[in-house]
């Protein structure tokens, strides 16, 4: 019996750790601008959408999202309504990356909560009002 248990218990161990590392280590969540060639800001308040094409205001909105870290902060599965759904895409058209801004310190990505530890998105930036 102690043979079996011993082992159970290092795995038990070893998943809580690495389900702790996974969640308590911050992280950024947004892509190169080198590849991006095109982002769209679908506003979920009034429906409109943006195309943000230039060079400038992708290198800028891709930076300030890199400059801020992460830290998974809960499951987002079930949530509906958000301010800003961001999709980046490349020269082909294809999607890189897509994720949700609900206000300047919390964005849903890949089924996750994330809260900004170091700053704050611009919202106009994001979409192109402050350039």
């Amino acid at each position: 019996m102690k043979k079996i248990a011993l082992p159970v218990l290092g795995v038990i161990i070893f998943l809580t750790a690495m389900l702790a590392f996974h969640f308590f280590v911050p992280t950024n969540v947004t892509a190169t601008d080198d590849d991006i060639v095109k982002i769209r800001v679908f506003d979920g308040n009034d429906g409109t959408e943006t195309i943000i094409t230039s060079e400038a205001q992708i290198e800028r909105i891709v930076t300030m999202l890199n400059d801020i870290e992460f830290l998974k902060t809960g499951v987002s599965i079930g949530y509906i309504g958000y301010s800003y759904d961001v999709t980046y895409y490349t020269a082909s058209g294809e999607e890189v990356q897509q994720f949700i801004v609900n206000n300047e310190k919390q964005i849903r990505y890949e089924g996750f909560f994330y809260e900004a530890q170091n700053g704050a998105i611009d919202m106009a930036v994001l979409t192109g009002d402050a350039l």
